[in-house]
């Protein structure tokens, strides 16, 4: 069940879905969900919805840039977007405020990790094929002050424990990133478990997707399921 919600920020108003399960009981679980820098799209919205049905949590998906959107491009994100995103989310009354997540895809994973490191009372981080040099593409993301050459010394921040999930394949976010993400977070102490599958490429969840892989999918879910069943008790 997918509703269009709007979310206040100092910047502007940004639109948004949140998908719900079919059948619920508040409060439930909520998880912040960023989609990567080609924007939002159908495949985002259909898991969202999966995510709402099968974990039981309430998804909220910001269009965090495009054209419809107050950042018309990704490098643009601030902070108080990012604090608008959380507040909108832990204020809605379907949700449990003390039981919420990040998960992020491509770009989007880097922002959710960037997100983590700042926000308050997150309780768990799902990295799918995340840039971990959260600038990338050249011009950073300047209104949070990551540019391309980040070390990744903001993950000191992050006191939730973060899944990774990355194709050994991938030539568009490659897999050292994850590799130094885990690194990373070895030496600041952060709770760190990671996936990588030899062969799979880029965006290997989403199905209908050239470079979708079954197997690759489904154990990835799987370890989602279980670190939304620990940390959010989803």
């Amino acid at each position: 069940m997918r509703s269009t919600v709007t979310i206040q920020a100092p910047g502007g108003a940004f639109r948004g879905s949140l998908c719900l399960p079919e059948r619920w009981r508040a409060p439930l679980p909520g998880l912040l969900f960023f989609h990567g820098s080609d924007g939002y799209g159908p495949q985002h919205g259909a898991v969202g919805d999966e995510l709402a049905q099968r974990e039981g949590v309430a998804v909220l998906i910001p269009e965090w840039f495009g054209q419809d959107s107050p950042r018309g491009h990704w490098s643009e994100l601030t902070w108080d977007d990012l604090e608008s995103f959380w507040g909108h989310l832990g204020d809605r009354p379907e949700v449990a405020r003390h039981r919420r997540g990040l998960i992020g895809f491509s770009r989007g994973g880097g922002v959710a990790l960037a997100a983590a490191s700042r926000l308050q009372d997150v309780r768990c981080v799902v990295d799918f094929f995340g840039l971990t040099s959260p600038g990338g593409g050249g011009n950073g993301l300047r209104g949070l002050g990551l540019q391309e050459d980040e070390t990744l010394e903001f993950v000191a921040g992050i006191e939730a424990p973060v899944l990774a999930l990355h194709g050994e394949a991938d030539d568009v976010v490659p897999v050292d990133d994850t590799r130094r993400l885990e690194q990373a977070c070895k030496r600041h102490g952060v709770a760190f478990e990671a996936a990588t599958y030899p062969g799979v490429g880029h965006s290997f969840i989403w199905p209908g997707n050239a470079r979708f892989d079954p197997a690759a999918a489904a154990d990835a879910w799987g370890r989602v399921h279980q670190v939304l069943l620990r940390n959010l008790g989803a």
